[in-house]
């Protein structure tokens, strides 16, 4: 439904859900605009079940698998890189770990420009936690 209503982006989590929406986006002869989630291994220095930025979290495509998904992102045809996608966990109780998304972000950022993709906007997420 998304794809036929043409909605402004789609999150992907990985290679291979990259490869199943733009798969998706050939049935309906329509090329999809999607950001992809990166996993940018930053701290949120909150409860270790609710963290999502660290690599061992398993959210998010990890900088170690890039030059396989700038690949893929240069040979799929129905989907269109718009955006990056960062979440680092909820109930972060300081504004370091934030600090320390943004300059992974730029980092992140950085590359892709270098590959050739340039990014429209960023979606950097996380949750402000209040101290009960």
């Amino acid at each position: 439904m998304a794809i036929k209503k043409g909605i402004f982006t789609l999150n992907v989590q990985s290679i291979e859900e990259l490869e199943v929406f733009n798969e998706r986006a050939k049935t309906f002869d329509k090329v999809m605009s999607i950001a992809v989630r990166l996993n940018p291994d930053v701290n949120a220095k909150t409860h270790h079940y609710i963290t999502t930025g660290l690599e061992e979290n398993k959210f998010g495509i990890s900088r170690w698998q890039f030059a396989d998904l700038f690949d893929k992102l240069r040979s799929v045809k129905n989907v269109k890189l718009i955006g990056l996608h960062f979440h680092i966990g909820s109930q972060i109780e300081s504004l370091e770990p934030f600090k320390n998304l943004c300059t992974r972000i730029n980092e992140y950022q950085s590359l892709f420009v270098d590959q050739g993709f340039n990014v429209m906007h960023i979606n950097a997420g996380g949750g402000l936690g209040i101290n009960y």
